[in-house]
């Protein structure tokens, strides 16, 4: 809620005018909510830094907080609000620590919707303290995972925030909401906080309802862990199998559904769902009951190739899902190896598309794709470096060579696999895989670049023990 020191100085007074102003501001804002359907409203009073404001003001922040939580105690319990509090609470007065009780006690069954007051709070200090929490609690380095870590933070069972305002220009986060903002929409006015009101509000959500939120349900499901990500593998590599189907056909082949479903699935999920059972077993099943099938089928002249194909679809979609599973599923940081693997080949696509249309002037594999260059693909290389530095070094911790390593096998490979598919549209003489999404082609499409990456990074990781 910024803006309040210079929406005071601007009518000649103190900033603690502004601050008083600034309440007022929170009361219409919670109306607004109440109106518009807006169930949980976070505001962050007082930061972990803000101590080191002029102690004047830090005073009479500190006495307007524990005036207004009195005052408006009763009016949130009549309206059916919860109130709740986020921050470090030790370095509050008693008087204040008290108060604060009172207001969350008092409220505490309410369910017209969640006022969360973020006081003395840090994004940085939070996740420190449900660490620390974690330590207490005695938990072994596998029980860690993002769920141990959530249900310590200071009020676990909010959701996290869809969208977050800044105002008075301000473009940082400073320190707020860090762990539940991962995913957040951000948006900044210039409107100084005493002045924000409904109209304002109003805006705000139009803006936030006219945006793509891109993760999706790529991201929402492989977070519900673990039935999440098998069920996204499910849609996604069905759909890409589907998709293959017709490829094959213009490739002379058709692969049969009967054989490239089953053998598909079964690779996808060979790592981790169907562990236990023998792979050499399947190929064997594969190898037999497949090509002797062809004898009683139709299409038996061609039972070789179909053969042939059903197997290389299967193969080609199935077993990167299965690495990426098998990533997902390794401790402590499955996730964190799944999902940058997945941005370090969003950066190359997009380092090699930019610089290859801006500044591209040696081509690239023109047989298969006249678009691409050298300067193109040398860019998407060194995208991905930079993504893996940033999550095996930055992230994890581990040594900058072994991201520099991994970035490079994630860009050659991520553009090994789109020329890939590039080369199959090429022989079927089709544009796009299929037409599955408008103006975008097929699911396929979308996936070439993220199926051989994980193969490697997952043998890496594994032989240098880096999981």
């Amino acid at each position: 809620m910024d803006g309040n020191g210079r929406w005071a100085r601007r009518r000649g007074h103190p900033a603690s005018f502004g601050h008083r102003a600034g309440v007022r501001a929170i009361k219409r804002v919670l109306d607004a909510c109440e109106k518009l359907g807006v169930n949980v409203l976070s505001i962050y009073a007082f930061s972990t830094e803000n101590w080191s404001r002029p102690r004047a003001e830090v005073r009479a922040l500190m006495r307007l907080f524990h005036e207004t939580m009195q005052r408006e105690i009763e009016e949130m319990h009549r309206r059916g609000v919860r109130i709740v509090v986020s921050g470090r609470r030790d370095d509050l007065s008693p008087r204040m620590r008290e108060r604060i009780e009172e207001a969350v006690k008092r409220t505490a069954g309410n369910t017209n919707g969640v006022l969360n007051v973020c006081l003395n709070y840090g994004g940085r200090a939070e996740v420190v303290d449900a660490v620390k929490k974690l330590v207490a609690d005695g938990l072994a380095p596998d029980q860690v995972d993002e769920a141990a870590i959530a249900s310590r933070l200071y009020v676990p069972g909010l959701p996290d925030p869809d969208l977050i305002i800044r105002t008075a220009g301000e473009r940082r986060m400073s320190n707020f909401l860090l762990w539940q903002s991962a995913y957040s929409e951000m948006l900044v006015t210039e409107t100084l906080w005493p002045d924000f009101d409904e109209a304002d509000l109003k805006a705000a959500l139009a803006d936030y309802a006219s945006r793509v939120r891109r993760f999706g349900i790529v991201i929402g499901l492989a977070l519900a862990r673990p039935w999440g990500a098998y069920v996204l593998v499910l849609i996604l590599a069905g759909l890409a199998l589907w998709e293959f189907i017709g490829l094959s056909e213009g490739m002379s082949s058709r692969a049969p559904s009967w054989l490239l479903f089953p053998l598909g699935g079964f690779f996808a999920y060979s790592g981790t769902l169907l562990k236990n059972i023998d792979v050499n077993a399947v190929l064997a099943l594969a190898l037999v009951g497949g090509l002797a099938a062809f004898l009683f089928v139709p299409g038996r002249r061609q039972g070789l190739g179909r053969w042939a194909m059903g197997m290389a679809g299967a193969l080609y979609i199935g077993m990167p899902f299965n690495y990426y599973l098998l990533l997902y599923s390794s401790k402590p940081n499955g996730l964190v190896w799944a999902l940058f693997t997945i941005f370090a080949v969003v950066m190359c696509d997009a380092a090699a598309l930019l610089v290859g249309s801006r500044i591209g002037r040696h081509p690239f594999f023109t047989t298969i794709s006249p678009h691409k260059t050298v300067e193109g693909a040398i860019a998407g290389v060194l995208g991905a470096v930079l993504v893996m530095l940033i999550g095996v070094s930055g992230v994890m911790g581990f040594s900058p060579w072994h991201a520099i390593a991994l970035g490079l096998l994630v860009g050659v490979s991520a553009q090994l696999g789109d020329l890939v598919e590039s080369q199959m549209k090429r022989i079927a003489e089709v544009k796009d895989s299929s037409h599955l999404i408008p103006g975008h082609g097929g699911v396929l499409d979308r996936l070439d670049s993220i199926l051989f990456p994980p193969i490697l990074v997952f043998f890496y990781v594994t032989m240098f023990h880096i999981l």
